[in-house]
């Protein structure tokens, strides 16, 4: 949906999801239609949204009106279950070398990966593979604090990721020609890379794929992270020693426009989600033997089964004002074999419930620091975020609610094998500023690994 409140969302679509869901539910347990004249057993099978192209950033919901700009549509599959199970198999196919079918599937696409003489890393659509590139590894580049600004997923201010440009740049990127048509992915898509690691003890690896306008500014469209050893190996060939796996990504609905490139960025990690590996590792991949497998749909297809949702009856209105643009600082360190980054962000909101003017600010600090000996493997890491909510206060009445201080505290502390996670958390109640409550809890949970997100 874009949000948890299609009702009331600032980045849509804004349908009215609150009377579907009553509808829903009324007709299922209790057998009764609230809406006689659009009866939920008359639904399709499935309501997918596709987004049109957008910047990183962008904000949909005009200040003034309220309203929500043409931000893609709802489209309605009959056969998505019949269809899914086909592209799965497709899919699979692809990825195991083994077609059979004399005719592909019509509703899977694959971008292959080339490296050019001059070591410019293309995409390209189809499967065509450049022979000359056969045997030339491409290493992957990483740089400590990755993911820490352009890469994460969900922004306090806007709900979307940042721009990705500094993510495409800090890693392994390969970038497509301006596209001559319009590119459309749906549902599932799978990543296969050959990769070769001078230690296969702890690898991980973290892909994005980004939507680039012409004028250089990408958004982030849709992610994986893995650790190997938790993937099943596709093939392994052990003269040119490498593995080859096959990595699903999440689901997506998005439209590339005219003009618009396709970027696929690969590292190995994606702070904070995805922490530097406890094990350093030389790691490259073979461009000719790494492809992207992803659903798509046509345009026309697209355009024909458009579903058109009521609009959300009047609930409430929220407005989100920024106090000050997000502030981030970074500080990377290396002494000797003992590696220090640290990355620092704080924001605030404004936000205004105009239906009972209420009034009330959202402060959010956050500090990562990673501390990390690369010849012991044993590493320290800090994460504290503290969110605050200012007092609420009506604005035609001079008391104010009481506020809420939220503090999270973390320390991870451990090697490759065995490590520890402590958590604490503390929650506030403030009156007038004036601590009133306080409750804390503290775990310390022992872990033998890091398992996959």
């Amino acid at each position: 949906m874009g949000s948890p409140m299609a009702d009331v969302s600032i980045n849509g679509p804004r349908i009215d999801y609150l009377n579907r869901c009553l509808n829903w539910f009324s007709y299922h347990l209790k057998g009764v239609n609230t809406e006689p004249q659009n009866p939920c057993s008359s639904w399709p099978r499935m309501q997918l949204f596709v987004r049109k192209s957008f910047k990183p950033n962008e904000i949909f919901c005009d200040p003034e009106s309220g309203e929500i700009g043409d931000i893609g549509d709802f489209v309605k599959f009959e056969d998505w279950v019949e269809r899914g199970q086909e592209v799965q198999e497709e899919i699979s196919a692809i990825v195991s070398n083994n077609k059979s079918k004399e005719e592909p599937c019509k509703q899977v696409s694959v971008i292959s990966f080339s490296s050019g003489p001059e070591g410019n890393l293309k995409l390209s659509l189809g499967e065509s593979k450049e022979e000359e590139d056969c045997t030339s590894f491409v290493d992957l580049k990483s740089n400590g604090l990755e993911g820490t600004n352009s890469g994460i997923w969900y922004r306090m201010d806007y709900g979307y990721s940042g721009d990705q440009r500094v993510s495409i740049s800090n890693s392994t990127s390969f970038l497509s020609d301006p596209l001559t048509k319009p590119v459309v992915m749906i549902g599932c898509s799978t990543i296969q890379l050959t990769i070769k690691s001078s230690s296969w003890k702890r690898v991980y690896i973290a892909v994005r794929v980004s939507d680039v306008y012409p004028d250089g500014q990408a958004t982030l469209i849709t992610r994986c992270q893995y650790d190997l050893n938790y993937l099943e190996i596709v093939r392994e060939d052990s003269q040119k020693g490498t593995r080859t796996y096959a990595m699903p990504m999440r689901y997506v609905g998005h439209s590339f426009q005219v003009g618009h490139k396709i970027a696929i960025s690969v590292s190995t990690n994606f702070f904070p989600m995805l922490w530097p590996s406890f094990t350093p590792a030389s790691v490259a991949i073979l461009p000719s033997e790494c492809q992207f497998i992803f659903q798509t749909e046509s345009l026309d297809y697209l355009e024909a089964n458009i579903v058109k949702f009521a609009p959300p009856k009047p609930l409430f209105s929220m407005d989100y004002k920024t106090l000050s643009p997000p502030e981030s600082s970074y500080s990377v360190s290396q002494i000797g074999d003992k590696v220090r980054f640290i990355f620092r962000e704080v924001s605030g909101l404004v936000h205004l419930l105009h239906n009972v003017n209420l009034k009330f600010q959202t402060k959010t600090h956050e500090q990562y620091e990673c501390n990390m000996d690369v010849t012991t493997a044993m590493v320290k890491i800090h994460q504290e975020i503290t969110m605050i909510f200012d007092s609420l206060k009506f604005e035609d009445s001079a008391d104010e609610v009481i506020g809420i201080k939220i503090n999270t505290h973390q320390v991870m502390e451990g090697d490759e094998e065995v490590y520890t996670l402590e958590e604490k958390v503390c929650v506030t109640w403030l009156d007038s500023g004036e601590e009133v409550f306080r409750e804390c809890w503290n775990d310390v949970v022992p872990r033998l690994d890091h398992g996959t997100w």
